[in-house]
């Protein structure tokens, strides 16, 4: 085999295994769901005392950090929704959704409490957790169809006692441990072909 043939075979197991270190990345953790309740006034006592029930801590009024215009982004890879600008400490959350004036859902949940103990540098959820009150198609151009608005505000309480594991070891490859892989498969290939 020519040398030429061989410089090419490893260049482009090393571009392959680049590339596919570099679109391996890890998933998000949805967090533990505590419960969903229907508070027809979600001020901050009412929400304060349910956050003090679920954790069993005392909270002040100054604990709560409050976002009125909330952005959340679908995972296209685990259909997760995560809360964007949100804070990245462990602690709980909760989510409150407007509801429709006719009422036609499958669901009189309105709030929906969580513990942030997936991944405390993002807050995650799906769609299933909050009785599908969030959801379909939210590609750009698709607003006709994505309810992702119904997303009034959240709410969330540090806490440090929140003990969150560490994201799962393993999962994302390390990119020259996959150069290394990627120059074996090619010298294998190589040796083959000679012998």
């Amino acid at each position: 085999m020519k040398s030429s043939n061989l410089k090419r075979i490893v260049i482009a197991a090393i571009a392959a295994t680049g590339f596919a270190a570099g679109s391996v990345m890890a998933a998000p953790i949805a967090d533990t769901l505590l419960g969903g309740f229907d508070f027809d006034n979600s001020g901050d006592p009412v929400v304060l005392a349910e956050f003090e029930a679920l954790s069993g801590n005392d909270y002040d009024m100054s604990d709560l950090l409050r976002d009125d215009s909330p952005t959340v982004v679908k995972d296209s890879a685990t259909g997760l929704w995560i809360l964007q600008d949100a804070p990245t400490k462990a602690g709980y959350f909760l989510l409150k959704f407007g509801m429709p004036q006719n009422g036609k859902l499958n669901t009189t949940s309105d709030t929906y409490f969580f513990r942030n103990t997936g991944d405390a540098a993002q807050l995650v959820f799906s769609a299933r957790d909050v009785n599908y009150l969030i959801g379909g198609d939210c590609s750009v151009g698709n607003d006709n169809v994505c309810n992702a608005g119904r997303l009034s505000h959240w709410v969330f309480v540090a806490d440090e006692t929140v003990v969150t594991p560490p994201p799962p070891r393993g999962e994302v490859p390390e990119p020259a441990s996959l150069a290394l892989l990627g120059a074996g498969l090619a010298g294998m290939v190589l040796r083959r072909r000679r012998g």
